[in-house]
């Protein structure tokens, strides 16, 4: 897959869909096993996450997901953002996991660089890649509070949830659909499997709003 250098341009707006179509990123690849977390390294935790969560989001809601990667695959900077710019998907879900010796923790995150305001986004025009996040950002923000509202609110004596924080991460740059970072904080890296029924139920509330 062909990617230029520093910037490429994305067309906004999203023709009319029949069915959800989401996208989960885990992150690492076959060459970035991220950070240790008990026995196991960060790219196949969230690998495993990923998994677990397209096989309950596409039995829940009858979504179509879509993992970004496979074990033992390469991701080139830019590869998923160009890759979701060319589908019409309703939501990318960038997940990251980091050891803990406290509680299980969710930290949800979108992007941003700190702007005051955003002007919207005229129907097919051409953006900047460092923009890109401007086309569904109202709908990002009200995406990332009802998830951390669901689990707040009706799971707050299983886990912590914390945000969501707007960040300039690099693994949401370039994402002209509604996108969110992930971050489970786990002591063993079988920590995740509780969490995923509670994260399924909070992302069909906030996308069904």
């Amino acid at each position: 897959m062909s990617l230029t250098p520093l910037f490429f341009f994305l067309l906004c707006g999203n023709a009319a869909q029949a069915q959800i179509t989401i996208m989960i990123d885990p992150a690492g690849d076959a060459k970035r096993t991220g950070r240790i977390i008990g026995d196991s390294f960060e790219r196949a935790i969230t690998l495993e996450i990923a998994q677990a969560l397209k096989t309950a989001l596409t039995m829940q809601m009858g979504c179509s997901v879509i993992l970004t990667r496979s074990a033992g695959e390469l991701v080139a900077p830019l590869q998923n953002a160009q890759f979701s710019n060319r589908l019409p998907i309703d939501l990318y879900l960038n997940l990251n996991c980091a050891a803990s010796s406290g509680p299980v923790s969710i930290y949800v995150y979108h992007f941003s660089y700190g702007e005051p305001f955003i002007q919207p986004v005229q129907p097919l025009s051409f953006i900047p890649i460092d923009t890109a996040h401007h086309c569904a950002f109202y709908t990002t923000s009200s995406i990332a509070k009802q998830v951390v509202r669901s689990l707040q609110q009706a799971h707050a004596k299983q886990f912590h949830t914390h945000g969501p924080y707007h960040l300039p991460l690099v693994s949401l740059k370039g994402i002209k659909a509604p996108a969110l970072g992930i971050e489970l904080l786990l002591s063993e890296h079988h920590d995740w499997r509780p969490l995923i029924a509670p994260l399924v139920q909070a992302i069909t509330q906030a996308i069904a709003l």
